[in-house]
């Protein structure tokens, strides 16, 4: 019997990134999206994604890290700015969304305590660049949701689990 080719841990990030796969047809790939209004005194030189988290693991995942860029909260979720291709050969744990260009899915009504014109910026960071490192948040991520690392090794084709 010929079983189908199973999915690449890049394919996987693509289709869950543009969200296609599993819980987070929440916000289809169609839906309004926003962009995360980044200060125009932080240069974007390395692009813009976010990656977003449920709101009650923000502060948590903000003490983790040492240094952390510019946060929003959209009421929802806790957006962190990272690095364009910040996806590519890790797989984010099922909790989190990846925003590519800052994109974020627009509130379908803003709650309670959020403008109406998208999300807030809630912590602006110590220096000039407007990034969270995207290792460092994607280990604080993995412990926060006890998901354990995972990146592809693209170049041999494998996948890398950390112990």
């Amino acid at each position: 019997m010929n079983h189908p080719k199973p999915y690449t841990a890049r394919d996987l990030v693509s289709l869950l990134s543009r969200g296609l796969l599993g819980e987070r047809n929440r916000h289809p790939a169609h839906a309004p999206r926003r962009r995360l209004d980044v200060p125009s005194a932080l240069p974007l030189s390395l692009g813009c994604d976010a990656v977003g988290l449920p709101r009650h693991l923000g502060p948590r995942i903000l003490e983790a890290l040492p240094s952390v860029g510019c946060v929003f909260d959209d009421g929802e979720r806790w957006w962190w700015v990272v690095p364009s291709g910040s996806h590519q050969g890790v797989t984010w744990p099922a909790e989190s969304r990846y925003a590519p260009g800052g994109y974020v899915p627009a509130p379908r009504q803003p709650p309670t305590g959020v403008r109406p014109g998208g999300p807030r910026l809630i912590h602006w960071p110590d220096d000039t660049m407007p990034y969270t490192h995207p290792i460092l948040l994607y280990i604080a991520v993995c412990r926060a949701t006890g998901s354990s690392p995972t990146w592809s090794d693209d170049w041999l084709g494998q996948q890398v689990q950390a112990r």
